[in-house]
């Protein structure tokens, strides 16, 4: 393991580190939630007082792993984890003092100290699972389940070109520590069950798809009046650019919607792409293959300025035609 490594779980072992708490990002998916859940046990498991705040999702795909008791106490020492921006946290904690950075995003740009950034690991969750053994923590079956939710998710259960050898020595290691020796059940509640309302979302927006450069490029969005009309929750959306990358010939997915008086963008890609060179153009980023930025004006103006950029990022074409 490399110097920072060391110096981080030197840190979270020491005395003066303590009454800890976990950041994630906003809009918190599987691998944050995973990750910051499992440091917290670790931590907890180490005698120390821990919780992690994160942002309430409007479901419950994930409450396996976030209904469990958070203790209440003043904070000392701040850790993120799987969080590229601190635009990402809420908004009180922007201004302070971060005390370590645990992450996987080639672009990290919280600052702190002790930074520990692994852009070739897939998923947070992996580089929190080395942390859990450097520490001398002995996992349990609660983070087992955390650590599998994470590398699963971000890996799209596996099939994302981020997986590695790694990925799977890691999930093999974590099914000895539950009951069944299997994660069907975290497999089956994450990835196989939907909401009816979120079911007819994906096939009305196969209908409302636009695509370009030969149907290598798929965009789906919707405007303010347009995403209010649906009357769908935000997690009914989540997951919608991935459907886009199921079509044949696609190689690039943009999903484009309000966001927080914003348009927030989504893009995915085959290997050869680079989505996060794309959305760092309008201060977002991610990785290669999945990223994300924020952008304002109306959608029209939004949708011609992500389209320039993908066609001089990506496609190496003009793009004054486009409407």
């Amino acid at each position: 393991m490399n110097d920072v490594f060391l110096e981080l779980t030197d840190l979270l072992k020491s005395k003066d580190f303590d009454n800890v708490l976990i950041l994630c990002h906003s809009k918190p998916d599987g691998d944050t939630l995973g990750s910051a859940f499992a440091l917290w046990r670790a931590l907890c498991l180490l005698g120390k007082r821990a919780r992690v705040d994160f942002e309430k999702r409007d479901d419950d795909t994930f409450d396996y792993i976030t209904n469990v008791e958070l203790e209440g106490f003043e904070h000392k020492r701040i850790v993120t984890v799987d969080v590229a921006d601190l635009k990402l946290v809420d908004e009180k904690y922007r201004e302070l003092r971060i005390d370590a950075v645990i992450d996987h995003h080639l672009n990290n740009r919280v600052e702190s100290d002790i930074k520990l950034c692994l852009s070739d690991r897939a998923s947070c969750a992996e580089i929190v699972f080395e942390l859990i053994e450097g520490l001398g923590v002995e996992m349990d079956e609660y983070i087992a389940k955390c650590l599998y939710t994470g590398m699963a998710t971000d890996t799209g259960r596996f099939c994302y070109p981020n997986t590695t050898a790694r990925t799977f020595e890691y999930c093999a290691r974590l099914s000895g520590l539950v009951r069944d020796g299997n994660f069907a059940y975290i497999n089956k509640l994450v990835f196989e069950t939907f909401e009816l309302s979120k079911l007819r979302l994906e096939a009305a927006a196969l209908d409302k798809c636009e695509f370009y450069f030969e149907g290598r490029l798929a965009l789906l969005s919707y405007s303010l009046d347009e995403y209010n009309s649906l009357g769908c929750s935000e997690s009914d959306f989540e997951g919608l650019v991935n459907v886009l990358r199921k079509i044949k010939g696609v190689e690039v997915s943009v999903f484009i919607k309000p966001w927080k008086g914003l348009y927030k963008a989504s893009l995915r890609a085959e290997p050869g792409y680079d989505c996060a060179a794309v959305c760092q153009l309008f201060g977002g980023g991610g990785h290669k293959l999945a990223a994300g930025c924020s952008l304002d004006g109306d959608i029209c103006d939004v949708k011609k300025r992500i389209l320039d950029a993908l066609c001089e990022v990506c496609f190496n074409e003009r793009s004054t035609d486009i409407k």
